[in-house]
This record gives C-alpha cells, structure tokens and sequence, in this order.
C-alpha cells in the first residue's frame, strides 16, 4: 500500500487525497516553486485564457474551467521570479499531468457524448464502440499534452487533469 502525505492545509481544510495542484505550465518543481514565487500575479494578467488564478497559499495555479491552454508561452515571459521558464529539457513538456476519465462519463454509461474527444487536438481521446451501445472511452495518455481542453467540456464534470495519471508517463 502506497502511503500518502498531506500538508497541514489540506489536512484543515479536509483535502484528504493530497494534494493535485496544477501550476502553470513550465514551472519549477513545488517546494522551489512556493519558496520563490512572490505572488506577484504577472503570469495571471497576461494569461490570455484566464486560467490562473488565485490559489492556496495565495499561489497562482491553473483551473480548467473556462477553457484550456494554447502553451503560449506568455506566462513564462511575464515571470520575473524565474519561477516559469523553458529550457533544452523541459520545452516540449509544459508540465507533467495528464487527463484522467472517471466513470462518470456519459459516454461510458450509455448515453452518446463525445465532446471531449471533439475538442482534442492531440487526439489523445478516442472512442470505441461496445456492447449495448456503450461506448469505450479510450485515453492515450502519450498522446495527452495535459492542455484541460476536455475538462470544460465534458458535460459530466467526469474529467480532472491529475498529476498522478502522468506518472510513468516520458515527457523527454
């Protein structure tokens, strides 16, 4: 069994799964991350799709529920703290998540939905007819770039971009 830690935030406030916060792309690991960001909120103002915002510990961080992102690159230009950067290694990989498909989808429980696969462009969501007019939903987290576009809109709310689905994952 995987144990798993939680800060004491997360622990007050009931966020017992951890935590899945999603920085903006290109950033430095956590720890770095929190120890050098002033919350200056520069990557915020450029952000043309809105997508950070005002986190926990007053830390910027990404929310998909608007729409996803275009990897610009506007946030890391904008950051003064160096915090966002993109260099030989990390400029294919804007961050290290993927998507994650619960069983919420409607696709998967019979009724026919296919937005998320529509909006993909990596075309990492696939689907594949089945039995009784189910639908199996395929996910190739290779192809997933983690840009959220099918998190907004999935209808079911049955989409999360997760650090932990990108475990394994080779982002060199």
């Amino acid at each position: 069994m995987k144990a798993q830690t939680i800060n004491r935030h997360q622990l007050l406030r009931g966020q017992f799964a951890g935590d899945n916060t999603i920085r903006p792309p290109w950033s430095i690991d956590e720890l770095a991350f929190t120890e050098n960001c002033t919350r200056c909120y520069k990557c915020a103002d450029v952000c043309h799709s809105h997508l950070i915002v005002k986190g926990s510990g007053g830390f910027p961080e990404i929310s998909f529920n608007r729409q996803g992102c275009d990897f610009c690159e506007s946030c890391v230009r904008a950051c003064p703290e160096d915090v966002l950067y993109i260099d030989e290694i990390n400029n294919q990989a804007a961050w290290q998540q993927t998507a994650e498909i619960s069983n919420e989808c409607f696709s998967m429980r019979g009724i026919v939905c296919r937005s998320c696969g529509e909006i993909c462009e990596s075309r990492a969501i696939q689907f594949k007819p089945d039995i009784g007019g189910r639908t199996q939903v395929i996910l190739n987290t290779t192809a997933c770039n983690g840009c959220g576009e099918c998190v907004h809109v999935c209808p079911a709310g049955a989409i999360k971009i997760s650090k932990d689905s990108a475990m394994g994952k080779n982002h060199e």
